[in-house]
């Protein structure tokens, strides 16, 4: 379902407020830092109440990345990457001939470029088509992401030769090409985690293939592509070149081809993070999400004033012909709840819950966490197995911890979590009914195994600390 804001109605929301139900969209939010859980974070507050307003998951369709492979081209011919790129590379091409000097100067060159490239990864990551700034930490803190990333090689080199050596040259081979087609993977988690356990762990690296299928196998036969056109032009176009020349050449599209790779790579994250259960911090200014139009609302106040009448003088069963007949009860909430407790009243169940399902999803749109508990446990009433939108499910769960109806919010949350193993609102939907299981219903050690559950299951979320903060809380009692 996509939510607009309240006050932008052309613009995809990101919060919504739990005071006065609004929808607030990326230039409404006034952005402040807070101290959580033993950190400094950025928060987001309602203009209007002052108060923390809460993350809406992207709903908006975002674009395959086989579809704008032309645009990965583009990335690097930014104004500031390509002075980059040519400045890095200019300076490689002084430092050609074998010696400890120059070794040391290509080595630190060579950080300084992989610490902006994991920049533009994670960045792209989070949806953004624009390169990362170049501030201190791209020159400075490039060392550390290249010994990591050489520690992974000479450990994907160490296990291929004890494969070897243990099992003989096929099982080598096999374990070479699965590594090879592991090593984007593990790359990305390098990247969104900076954990190089993390990255190393067939767990987390392997589960993140299969999660994003057979666009993994895609995103990984283009890098092959792009990663060896420098390659063939080095030993097939440049032999005849001056040395300095032919090793600028080579570094400018090592360096270009290098920059396409990575943004790729953090792309496909972002097109699959829903998939691979990632949350994303989307900026809405760099963002990759092409946003629909809202729904143009129709006009009801004729429908309603009819039915209205009809309702006064008895005549329920000419009010729902009216109704049905009308589509404005499905964009309009004042006509989608009076056709809503009419079917209830006529005891009309299987409409009604087909209509509850649209009457909650535009109670959800305006923020109306009054009713909306309210209307999800008469349509639980009526069916046990009652389902909903996973983004929907998860504002009503929200309303029903608000209204004090902490059990049923607990329902709610976890059945958000069976019926919908891939949504992006799983994460969240762990945490709260942990805090729900902890803080009003007393079920402490339950909550310290759903605490557990959700940092084996997302160990790369965005909230990880805080939920291991938590959970280290809770265990001291």
């Amino acid at each position: 379902m996509k939510v607009y804001c309240s006050y932008h109605p052309m613009r995809p929301a990101r919060w919504d407020c739990q005071k006065c139900g609004a929808n607030l969209c990326q230039h409404c939010v006034r952005k402040s830092r807070a101290f959580e859980y033993g950190a400094v974070k950025e928060v987001a507050l309602c203009p209007k109440c002052n108060i923390y307003v809460d993350p809406i998951a992207i709903s908006n369709a975002i674009e395959p990345f086989w579809k704008r492979l032309h645009q990965f081209f583009l990335y690097p011919l930014h104004l500031r990457t390509l002075l980059f790129i040519v400045v890095v590379s200019a300076l490689s091409s002084f430092f050609v001939h074998l010696n400890l000097l120059n070794a040391a100067a290509q080595f630190v060159l060579a950080g300084i470029m992989l610490r902006y490239a994991f920049s533009v990864l994670a960045r792209s990551s989070h949806g953004s088509l624009k390169p990362p700034p170049l501030d201190v930490d791209v020159f400075v803190g490039g060392i550390g992401l290249l010994l990591k990333q050489i520690l992974i090689l000479a450990t994907c080199g160490f296990v291929i030769y004890k494969v070897l050596v243990v099992a003989g040259q096929t099982w080598a081979f096999l374990t070479a090409g699965f590594l090879a087609l592991s090593l984007p993977a593990i790359l990305i988690v390098l990247a969104v985690s900076n954990s190089l356990v993390g990255a190393l762990n067939p767990w987390v690296f392997v589960r993140l293939m299969f999660r994003i299928g057979w666009g993994y196998l895609l995103m990984v036969f283009f890098l092959a592509l792009l990663g060896g056109a420098p390659y063939m032009l080095r030993f097939l176009i440049l032999p005849d070149f001056p040395l300095q020349v032919k090793m600028l050449i080579y570094a400018l599209m090592s360096n270009y081809y290098a920059i396409v790779c990575y943004h790729l790579m953090g792309y496909v994250m972002f097109q699959y993070h829903e998939e691979v259960g990632y949350a994303v911090n989307y900026e809405e200014k760099d963002g990759a999400v092409s946003a629909e139009a809202p729904v143009a609302r129709a006009a009801g106040g004729e429908t309603l004033q009819e039915v209205s009448i009809l309702i006064k003088e008895g005549n329920l069963d000419e009010a729902l012909e009216i109704l049905r007949a009308s589509e404005l009860k499905d964009i309009d909430l004042t006509l989608a709840g009076r056709y809503f407790n009419l079917l209830k009243l006529k005891r009309l169940v299987p409409e009604m819950l087909e209509q509850g399902r649209r009457y909650l999803e535009l109670l959800a749109k305006a923020g109306r966490k009054d009713l909306l508990g309210e209307v999800y446990l008469v349509c639980l009433a009526a069916e046990a197995g009652f389902k909903l939108e996973a983004g929907v499910l998860f504002t009503v769960a929200k309303a029903l911890a608000d209204a004090g109806e902490a059990q049923a919010a607990l329902d709610a949350y976890e059945t958000l979590i069976r019926e919908n193993p891939a949504s992006p609102l799983v994460p969240n939907a762990l945490f709260f009914s942990a805090k729900l299981q902890n803080e009003r219903l007393g079920a402490t050690p339950e909550a310290a195994i759903r605490l557990k559950e959700l940092l084996e299951r997302y160990p790369f979320h965005e909230n990880t600390n805080m939920v291991r903060q938590y959970l280290e809380v809770i265990q001291r009692g």
